[in-house]
């Protein structure tokens, strides 16, 4: 739990991770990692977040960008 929102693992939802958003802002953790599909390997876009590290990517990592993108655009 974080201050005063609790959270409830499920069937979908393995976990929470909480990242301070200054941390996400400045970049940090922003990179590619390598994935493999159909016997080709590519360099994807992701971020790693958190002491273990872990990899944000695909849909969840664009959105998290364009927020971030949106929320550093002055008005």
């Amino acid at each position: 739990m974080r201050g005063d929102i609790a959270s409830a693992p499920n069937h979908e939802v393995a976990g929470t991770l909480w990242v301070p958003f200054r941390t996400l802002a400045r970049g940090d953790g922003k990179g590619t990692f390598e994935f493999t599909w159909e016997g080709k390997t590519m360099d994807l876009p992701c971020i790693r977040i958190g002491p273990e590290k872990h990899v944000l990517w695909g849909m969840k990592c664009r959105r998290l960008e364009t927020m971030l993108e949106a929320y550093s655009t002055p008005s």
